[in-house]
């Protein structure tokens, strides 16, 4: 069972004795989870626990009263092997026995131990796995992203034991948890929806196109006007219907050239990566990815300007007002645009997401249209095989960014592709998927320098036309995109064909 880590918001209190304050329940059969919320009212602590300790969809009987704490979560939870520990504004419920009773009263860790922490993010409603969600260390240039399932993965230095771990997703709560109750266990952390009050939606109208153009103009104040260094990974695949069939993984330094700069081209130098290759003789079509590095550099749109916040091109689409959400504690306008109807090129539809106080853009969810789609198949497809008929069935792509050190960066880039081929004069064919993905996991603003020649990457690069050798501790110390279930799965079942490179430059 996959542990839970549940966090239920409360008010401020004193943690003196908190185990001894006094609680009011009423009468009732409810789930431990409702009754934790309860208690959340009258006390200033976030409760955590793993289901490997406490199911909190199990139902409980209590009749009214007043106890102390304590003795209402001995009631509740009803397992004398449990015990309380309290940590900042939380209480960690955990088994002695356990990992968990490696916490010490000084420290919380050994010596020299290295910090991973492992979890999902989940929908505190609807229980579903949160995609693209920014888990790291506040004010820190050090961070990772939750994968299509929810799942990450952060390794920090032992300097990060005392620090707190932020987790944010646009339309939800940020939520806070020390580092200290991760204990190297995956668990789960539920995030809350931020829901905006009719009253706020009204009384801030504006108009799409206005802000648009706002933040166009004010990307020279709020992007970086000197270069940095952006430490990625980056990964790419290939899966034709339910099979595997190609996955590469790098890890990256970025020159990051400023954004005042619209002609200096952003370089790459290859620190580590690998390819993970399933094909074999019964293949008949292998699809490669190229130039995914300098797809993934250029769908940062903010350095890049897409037609759909060009200032000439803003009158092939119509803008409109989508909502409201919540980014990381602040208030940010979600505006939709789509290509005007009377426009049957290839355009995009999506939604883009700006600051309300910086006008900064946070970040866009857009893909071609649909209708149209098709009409743009030889930007995607560049040789195809005269055997084949293939039809581009989605392009879908996703970017956001984040704050850091007085200005916003490049944070995370996704790209996925759906095609369908199938040989002429035949109904069926298959379906193939590919997608590339980049994360930013540090960001460095001292002493950067453009690399040498020598050490850049070429951006076109196949990362599977590569000689292999294999490596199996491979990322180290490096915080990764952990790889969803079934790219797991698939790689358990091809492990004898796993190859890696590994090309490590000193920085």
């Amino acid at each position: 069972m996959f542990p839970l880590l549940a966090s239920f918001h409360l008010s401020a209190g004193s943690q003196t004795g908190v185990l001894q304050q006094t609680v009011v329940l009423e009468r009732q059969y409810s789930t431990i989870y409702s009754v934790l919320n309860q208690i959340s009212n009258q006390t200033g602590y976030y409760f955590v626990y793993s289901t490997e300790i406490l199911d909190s969809d199990k139902k409980v009987r209590l009749r009214t009263g007043d106890m102390p704490l304590i003795a209402w979560l001995n009631k509740i939870i009803d397992d004398p092997q449990v015990d309380y520990y309290i940590i900042d504004n939380h209480i960690l419920v955990y088994r002695p026995e356990g990992n968990v009773a490696a916490i010490q009263e000084d420290d919380g860790y050994p010596e020299k131990r290295e910090l991973i922490i492992r979890g999902r993010i989940l929908d505190e409603n609807s229980r579903t796995p949160l995609p693209f969600a920014t888990v790291g260390i506040k004010d820190r240039a050090t961070g990772i992203i939750t994968n299509s399932d929810g799942v990450f993965t952060l390794k920090l230095s032992e300097d990060d034991i005392n620090s707190q771990i932020f987790v944010s997703h646009i339309g939800f709560l940020t939520q806070s948890i020390p580092v200290k109750l991760f204990q190297n266990d995956k668990v789960d952390i539920l995030l809350e929806t931020d829901y905006i009050s009719i009253q706020e939606v009204m009384i801030r109208y504006y108009d799409p196109v206005v802000i648009v153009n706002a933040a166009r103009e004010k990307i020279v104040d709020n992007y970086s006007d000197e270069p940095v260094y952006l430490l990625n990974f980056y990964r790419e695949g290939v899966m034709r219907s339910n099979r595997f069939i190609n996955y590469s993984e790098a890890l990256f330094q970025i020159y990051k050239s400023p954004y005042t700069r619209k002609f200096e081209r952003d370089q790459v130098r290859l620190l580590q990566s690998r390819t993970i290759s399933n094909i074999d003789q019964t293949d008949t079509l292998i699809l490669k990815i190229r130039a995914g590095i300098r797809s993934s550099l250029e769908l940062d749109f903010v350095k890049n300007i897409p037609d759909f916040i060009n200032k000439e091109f803003l009158h092939e689409y119509d803008f409109t007002k989508a909502d409201i959400v919540s980014r990381d504690g602040a208030r940010a306008y979600a505006i939709a645009f789509k290509q005007k109807s009377n426009i049957t090129q290839p355009l995009y539809t999506g939604i883009l997401y700006i600051d309300m106080e910086s006008l900064a853009f946070l970040g866009a969810d857009f893909e071609v249209h649909p209708k149209y789609i098709n009409k743009a198949r030889d930007k995607f497809i560049t040789r195809q095989n005269r055997s084949y008929r293939a039809s581009v069935e989605k392009a879908a792509y996703t970017v956001s960014y984040k704050y850091f050190d007085g200005n916003y960066h490049l944070n995370h880039v996704r790209a996925d592709l759906h095609l369908r081929y199938r040989r002429r004069y035949q109904i069926f064919g298959n379906n193939y998927h590919v997608f590339v993905e980049m994360a930013t996991s540090r960001i460095d603003t001292n002493d950067v320098n453009r690399f040498d020649r020598g050490d850049a990457l070429r951006t076109d690069r196949v990362f599977i036309d590569g000689n292999h050798s294999y490596d199996p501790d491979f990322w180290s110390n490096y915080s990764i995109i952990a790889p969803e279930d079934h790219i797991t799965q698939a790689i358990s079942l091809i492990e004898s064909k796993i190859e890696s490179i590994i090309s490590i430059k000193s920085e």
